[in-house]
């Protein structure tokens, strides 16, 4: 692993426990190449 990466995790979180994570990417330019969310990204909407 190269020395000078940072992790993302936060510290003292279990990872381990199931639940809900959210994931960010940015691609070039901001392009939407993933798709588009379409609703609400409210639990339960």
């Amino acid at each position: 692993m190269n020395e000078s990466c940072q992790t993302r995790r936060m510290h003292g979180h279990d990872y381990a426990v199931p639940g809900t994570y959210e994931v960010t990417m940015v691609v070039a330019r901001r392009r939407p190449v993933f798709g588009k969310i379409v609703g609400t990204t409210k639990a339960g909407g």
